[in-house]
Parts: structure tokens; C-alpha cells; sequence
């Protein structure tokens, strides 16, 4: 086995996207003729109280006196429609049954002003304001330096994410679990879900309201900045945007998610049209101006849960974990939680010992004070050796009890079951088993239904994020990114003016010579595919080189040809990802009996020419300049310099410079005590091979998916901001960081399949002069 260490490829051409970080979401693909319904809107605005009031129009008319006022745009003129693929997306016919907007023709760039850092102090004030009044706790980060704190009174908790205006909030700990029954109708769930948010001051922005159709009783709050709606993400949605809230069957509302932002004008800058950002998809630089989802057929929430109920006053036994949380402050106690109950009583050696991740047995009972919060008051407690089941299985009740005919072949006794759990309902249960005459599973948590998961990306300080795995079966997924914006960033490197190929479609190819490069990908499905790339040597076709793509009947036995020259003829096809592709009637070896080479030898930093280079030597004595090193010298050197090296590479016949022969390097790697290279293996002159196989959800082909017709149905402007989850107080002062926390203007473009799949393209409205795009 040899190691190798890669250092560079000459042919390699990268597209870098800044922002995302993708995944994959898991729901089942099922096709339906026709598409979802939009989602029905309401749109509100503050009035000068603070109260908020349904708009009669799309438009807010009265703002609050910090907001800009908003210039309200004529009713547009449409463009006319572009119908037909792009060559981001060349296997999908695009049809537009909505106008395109032709305004605004600017907008204002704004930028995130972060927060003080949260202290216990400020945690106490905003949790205060929120009705709860409680203990404050210290929480272990979950990562990229989050300092989280919670307050809780054990009936309620608020849990602070590094600033004290971004938190969870559950009002009651038992509902936020017990959540069964029907759900009232969206309006009545945005009626309780503005009334409590009202009540507590948290509607302090215009905002329009929508479902969210993978949350069972979620409505989110979605701001708008002058009119227009921000976004943090593509995809089915993501956590902390601005406002999320969720109301159980009983109209309660059990979960707050809130995140405020503080938005601050940078300037008015002109943007695309909607035409003009979807003639973006064809350039090559659409990869990294846009993003794109797919998104099976939406599905209704059907998941209900019931939290098993104890009478107070009586001796009640329990199974679970310990969750104990540190006190934020000198002088406090440790909180001890167990399900949902706080633990009181005899746990001191519950505390000292270490119990964390064991599974308890604590008996004891429960008791209510006059504040409403329930509390386990333990009289013993141990670690037991009964296992934590989680069962899957079809329940049979008999009166208030049933039985449960799990998928492993168990059946088992359920005492106390829910009265609105339906007979022969699927559910996953949780509990213990005790024996007896007849085995009796002692649960604590039912669920039954589903949630319909799937594909969302978001972003923020720490990353892209999302959740799921995907496959052929679920194909929800998406792809693409964002070129961070460059306005008065003077570490930021301009964006280079986009290059026009010198081949168009329709053009013939004749007697080309170029480096082929071959990637085979292979998917769970036993699946291959394989591209082929060309890269045109600058000089050739443009002073800065040129990058193609190769199909066609006659590229049979192109592998052998990995890393070499070869001349090709046939025609230029299309464009895809803004790459011409050629479709080739044949080809042959530029240089018959070419072939990668391997050579063992030292090197030396030497300056020829006015450039500072590697001067390779081999063992036999011969010399060559490692063409990659020309123009960086000694920072080339491979490893800590002074002992063999192994190159693999090219020798075009008759390329010199300074007087000796070039080798094109394509893998560069310390000889590791070799002293020769027989039985050395190479492997530059081998296809790469891309292995999706041991990715979450087996890895599949997306491209098998962008096929079909898809009619775009709404398009519009918004803004997208990042999630300031993972955002310190300082990020701001972070040169990498800070050019994210622009809010910029971005086209979305929506429709569907065919099918009933859901797609969704975003593409950056700003022009090029103030994004910094990475491939030229």
C-alpha cells in the first residue's frame, strides 16, 4: 500500500459553494396527478399600540415608526414568460402559468446587527416577561461554542440560544408531549398562536402567517422588510427564523421558537429582474448563484403522542433517564429532571453518582402545588436491570386496556390506555416489561402516525444545516449555493467578470486536443454513471483555458485515456451547468503511446525564466520542472523537502521550459523509504471513482429525478438572511463571518412536477459586480 498525498491536478476545474451544507430528507415518493394547493397567506403589520390587525391587501399600509417606509410598487407590466429548460436543469421543460415581476428594479441590502451575549441576568428578564419565573441552569453546548441557559420553574422553561431574544419556549412541559385529539382549523390555530404572542409582546414587525406543513399545529411567523418576505432557507423549513408556534388539539399553544432579528440598512442597490435572475440558471456560474429543492407531494400530519398519566397522592413507579442540569449560578441546586417531571426528595446519590445515560427505576409519588407543577417526590431510586423497549406493533383494546401485537412477535398486556386511541391503531410505544402470567408492557410514551419528513437546507454562523437521509424511493433533495455578497469588503477578492465560452451550441469541433478526465459514480442500486471531462489548454481555444464536457457514441474506450491529451471532433450540444457539451464522433490519441508515468527522485527549489520553480531529479539522473510548482517555488516543495519523493505524470513530448523537459504532475507523494518503484502500482491513469454507497440513505442520482416538466406557479421576492443559532456576539467582528450576515434579495421561483413533486428554485438577485463568485 502507498501512500499518496495530491497536491494538485492541472486539468481540475472547482465550483465552491460558500453558504450550504446539503442533506437529504426521508418521506415516501408518491406520485399524484395534480399539485398542492398553495398555502393561503395572511398578511398583518403592527399598528402604533403594538397590536397587530389582519391587512385588507397584500400590502401592509400602516408600519411601525422604526421601520422604513415602503415604496409601494405600480402594478408591474409582465415579461414574457421563458418556457423551455436551462442549462442548470437541461432534462426538465419548464412551463409558467404566472406572470413574471419586472419590479423592483432596486432594493435595500441590509445587514444583521447581532445581540449582546446572553447572561443569567438578561435570561431572568426575558423569561420573566414570558410569565416564567424559575431557576436558572447552565446546558452543556451542542457544538460550534453555543452558551445555553434555561430557566425553568418545572412546569415551564425557557431555553436561550447565546443571546437572550433567541429561545424555545414551553409554556407547559406535560402538553408540549401529550399533544392527540383534532387539531382546530388553521385560523383558529393563528388566532391562539397571535393572541399569546401578542400578549407577551413578541409581534413587534409586519409578518405574514402560513402552515407548516411538516409540524402537526405549527403556524410560522414569517417577517417581512419593506414589503418583502425573509427567508433563511430552502426546502420544507428550518428552526429559529423569526417566529414558529405550535397549538395542540386542546388549543393550547406548547412550543415557541423565536429568534429576533435587527436588520440594518447598508444601501440601495439595483437588482435582476425575475427574467433576468432566471437567465442566470444557464450561465456557469449557476451552480453557485442559486439553489434548488425538490420535495415529494406534500402529505397530511397524522403523528399524535399521549404521555402516560399517575394519580398524586400514590405510590407510582417509574422507568427512565436522569437529566440533571447545573446550576447557571453560585449557591444553586441542581435540577433534576426525569421524563416529564422534576425530581424532588431522596436524590442526593442520584446526583453525586453517575447515572448519566443509565436506565433508573424511581418510586416514589406525585404531588401538584398551588402553582400547578407536578412533582415526582422520590422515596428510592436504583439502576435497573430491566430493558428500555421501544416496540413497534398494531394495538387491540379491551376496554381501557389492550394488547399489543408487536412487529417481533410479542404480545403483550397495555394497562391504561388512551380513551381516544383507536382500536387496531400502528403505534411505536415505550415502556418496560414486567412479567407475569401474562407479560405486561408498563409504558410511559405512545405515538401513532406520521410526520411526513423531508428535504430543507438552511444556513447560519456554523454551517449549512438540514436534516434526513434520501434515496431513490424519497427523492427529496436539493443542491447549489450562494456566492457571499462583496460590498465594501476589502478582504474579499473581486468577482470576476464572467467569461463567454468560445464554443457555442451548434458549433463543430474538429481536431481539438485535450486532457480527458473520466468520474465513474456508483449508487445503492447497483447504478453507474460516468462523465467525462475535457479541459482545453489555455492558448488553445482563449487565453484562460476552457473546460467541456464529452458524451456521444463515440467515446468508447475513453477510459484507457484517463489524465492524457486526446484530439476530438463532433459538435458542441447545449450548455449544462454552464459547461458547452460535446457530442463526439471520435477521437484519437494525441500522442500515440502516451502514457502516465511514475518516477522516483528528489527536488529542489531553483528560479528559471524569472519564475520560481521545482527542479525535479530522477534517480537516473534526468531533470525535469514540475509544471504545477511554476511560479511558487520552495512553497511547493512536497513534505518537509530533503528526501525522495514519487511523482506521477505527464511528459508531453517536445513541452520544455527553461531548457528542460515539463512533467505534468498529477499526484505528488514522499517515498516512505522507497528506494525504487518496482511493484509500485499507478493509479492516476484510472478513472476516479465516486462511491455514494456509504452515504446516509445509500447515496443515489439526482439527476435521474431533474427529468420531466415542471410548471412554475408563483414567483416572487424575498430576502434571505441566516439562522443566527450557531451565531456568536462576535461574529460580526469575524472578517470570514461577517460578509453572511448580509440580507440580500434572492427570486424564488415554485411549481411542481409532473408527478406532484414540489420544486423550488432560489436564485440571487444581485448583479455580479457585488458577489463574489468563485469560478470564473
Amino acid at each position: 500500500m502507498f501512500k499518496k498525498l495530491v497536491r494538485s491536478a492541472a486539468w481540475a476545474v472547482a465550483a465552491i459553494a460558500f453558504f450550504v451544507v446539503l442533506s437529504w430528507g426521508i418521506r415516501t415518493f408518491a406520485p399524484r396527478p395534480t399539485p398542492m394547493a398553495q398555502a393561503t397567506l395572511t398578511e398583518v403589520q403592527p399598528t402604533e399600540s403594538g397590536s397587530t390587525q389582519v391587512a385588507d391587501t397584500p400590502v401592509p399600509t400602516t408600519m411601525p415608526s422604526s421601520a422604513p417606509t415602503p415604496t409601494v410598487a405600480p402594478t408591474p407590466t409582465p415579461a414574457p414568460l421563458p418556457p423551455g429548460a436551462v442549462s442548470l436543469f437541461p432534462n426538465i421543460e419548464f412551463t409558467f402559468n404566472t406572470p413574471l415581476p419586472t419590479e423592483p428594479d432596486q432594493v435595500t441590502v441590509y445587514s444583521q446587527q447581532l445581540s449582546q451575549a446572553i447572561t443569567v441576568e438578561s435570561a431572568r428578564q426575558v423569561a420573566a416577561s414570558l410569565g416564567v419565573q424559575g431557576d436558572a441552569f447552565e446546558e452543556p453546548s451542542e457544538g460550534f461554542g453555543m452558551s445555553i441557559i434555561n430557566i425553568s420553574n418545572e412546569m415551564s422553561r425557557v431555553r436561550f440560544f447565546n443571546y437572550p431574544d433567541q429561545f424555545n419556549f414551553t409554556p407547559d412541559n406535560t402538553a408540549a408531549l401529550d399533544d392527540n385529539g383534532n387539531l382546530p382549523p388553521f385560523d383558529q390555530q393563528v388566532a391562539i398562536a397571535t393572541a399569546f404572542l401578542q400578549e407577551r409582546g413578541l409581534l413587534n414587525q409586519p409578518y405574514r402567517t402560513e402552515p407548516l406543513p411538516y409540524s402537526r399545529g405549527g403556524v410560522r411567523f414569517g417577517q417581512l422588510l419593506d414589503n418583502i418576505p425573509v427567508i433563511f432557507g430552502i426546502g420544507s423549513s428550518s428552526d429559529f427564523e423569526w417566529i414558529d408556534v405550535s397549538v395542540n388539539a386542546a388549543g393550547q399553544v406548547t412550543q415557541v421558537s423565536y429568534s429576533q432579528h435587527n436588520y440594518q440598512p447598508v444601501g440601495q442597490y439595483s437588482i435582476l429582474s425575475a427574467q433576468e435572475a432566471w437567465q442566470r440558471l444557464s450561465s456557469r456560474q449557476a451552480s453557485q448563484l442559486s439553489m434548488y429543492a425538490v420535495l415529494s407531494p406534500q402529505e397530511p400530519v397524522t403523528y399524535q403522542s399521549w404521555v402516560r398519566t399517575y394519580p398524586t397522592g400514590q405510590p407510582v413507579d417509574l422507568y427512565g433517564y436522569a437529566s440533571i442540569m447545573q446550576p447557571a449560578e453560585a449557591g444553586g441546586s441542581p435540577q433534576v429532571w426525569f421524563d416529564q417531571f422534576t425530581l424532588e426528595g431522596n436524590i442526593q446519590n442520584l446526583i453525586i453518582q453517575n447515572t448519566l445515560g443509565r436506565f433508573l427505576h424511581v418510586w416514589g409519588q406525585i404531588f401538584q402545588d398551588t402553582t400547578g407543577r407536578r412533582v415526582f417526590n422520590v422515596t428510592g431510586w436504583e439502576i435497573t436491570n430491566l430493558i428500555d423497549e421501544n416496540l413497534s406493533g398494531v394495538i387491540r383494546r379491551q376496554g381501557n386496556q389492550g394488547v399489543l401485537v408487536a412487529d417481533d412477535g410479542r404480545t403483550l398486556i397495555v394497562p391504561d390506555l388512551p380513551a381516544n386511541l383507536a382500536d387496531q391503531a400502528r403505534i411505536d410505544i415505550r415502556g418496560v416489561i414486567q412479567a407475569g402470567t401474562q407479560p405486561t408492557l408498563d409504558w410511559s410514551f405512545i405515538a401513532s402516525g406520521t410526520y411526513p419528513n423531508s428535504y430543507n437546507s438552511s444556513m447560519s454562523c456554523g454551517g449549512g444545516g438540514g436534516g434526513g437521509g434520501g434515496g431513490p424511493e424519497n427523492a427529496d433533495f436539493g443542491g447549489g449555493g450562494f456566492s457571499l455578497v462583496n460590498i465594501g469588503q476589502a478582504s474579499l477578492p473581486p468577482s470576476p467578470t464572467p467569461s463567454v465560452s468560445p464554443l457555442q451550441e451548434g458549433d463543430p469541433v474538429e481536431d481539438l486536443v485535450g486532457t480527458v478526465n473520466v468520474n465513474i459514480q456508483k449508487f445503492a442500486d447497483n447504478r453507474t454513471t460516468t462523465e467525462v471531462g475535457f479541459m482545453v489548454e489555455p492558448g488553445v481555444l482563449s487565453p484562460e483555458g476552457w473546460y467541456f464536457r464529452l458524451e456521444g457514441v463515440g467515446l468508447g474506450g475513453i477510459e484507457r485515456f484517463q489524465n492524457l491529451p486526446v484530439k476530438i471532433w463532433g459538435q458542441v450540444i447545449r450548455l449544462q451547468d454552464g459547461y458547452p457539451v460535446i457530442n463526439v464522433d471520435r477521437f484519437v490519441e494525441a500522442y500515440p503511446g502516451l502514457r502516465v508515468q511514475a518516477w522516483i527522485g528528489t527536488q529542489s527549489a531553483v528560479t528559471l525564466e524569472g519564475k520560481d520553480l521545482i527542479l525535479f531529479t530522477t534517480q537516473s539522473g534526468a531533470q525535469y520542472v514540475l509544471k504545477n510548482s511554476i511560479g511558487c517555488g520552495a512553497s511547493c516543495l512536497v513534505g518537509p523537502g530533503g528526501g525522495s519523493i514519487i511523482i506521477e505524470g505527464v511528459a508531453i513530448p517536445g513541452k520544455t521550459f527553461g531548457g528542460y523537459p515539463v512533467i505534468s504532475e498529477l499526484s505528488t507523494s514522499m517515498a516512505d523509504g522507497l528506494t525504487d518503484l518496482s511493484g509500485y502500482l499507478i493509479t492516476s491513469n484510472q478513472p476516479y471513482v465516486i462511491d455514494h454507497t456509504q452515504e446516509t440513505g445509500g447515496g443515489f442520482d439526482t439527476d435521474q429525478y431533474l427529468v420531466g416538466k415542471v410548471t412554475i406557479d408563483q414567483v416572487e421576492l424575498a430576502y434571505t438572511a441566516i439562522s443566527l443559532l450557531h451565531c456568536s456576539s462576535t461574529a460580526a467582528d469575524d472578517p470570514m463571518l461577517r460578509p453572511w450576515l448580509y440580507v440580500q434579495p434572492v427570486w424564488v421561483f415554485k411549481g411542481y412536477f409532473e408527478d406532484g413533486r414540489l420544486f423550488e428554485i432560489q436564485v440571487q438577485a444581485l448583479p455580479a459586480e457585488y458577489l463574489t463568485v468563485n469560478m470564473p
